[in-house]
């Protein structure tokens, strides 16, 4: 796989595996914990107590979260980290799905 990175972005790539790395065992911990919810669609509509979980992980993480009503039974929880020097960079957006 040809990359066309420069050799800071390579190093910055290289600390996130060695931290996933170190943190092994806590994320596996955390990968468990979402696989136990039933999120199964269909029928569908039915992710709030799995996104109930994610709000307050992410509360306790440090994050400002906002928990936004989607359909009955499922929500949308968007969670907010600000850097040290917000004002110098962009923002980075993760989204995904838990059903």
């Amino acid at each position: 796989m040809a990359t066309d990175y420069s050799e800071e972005t390579a190093e910055l790539i290289q600390a996130v595996w060695r931290k996933m790395e170190d943190d092994q065992a806590t994320l596996l911990k955390i990968l468990q914990t979402l696989l136990q919810f039933e999120t199964v669609s269909p029928p569908a509509r039915n992710t709030d107590a799995l996104q109930d979980w994610m709000q307050h992980f992410l509360k306790r993480n440090g994050f400002l979260t906002e928990k936004i009503p989607f359909y009955e039974g499922d929500s949308l929880i968007v969670g907010e980290l600000k850097g040290s020097q917000a004002e110098n960079y962009h923002s980075l957006i993760l989204n995904g799905h838990v059903d």
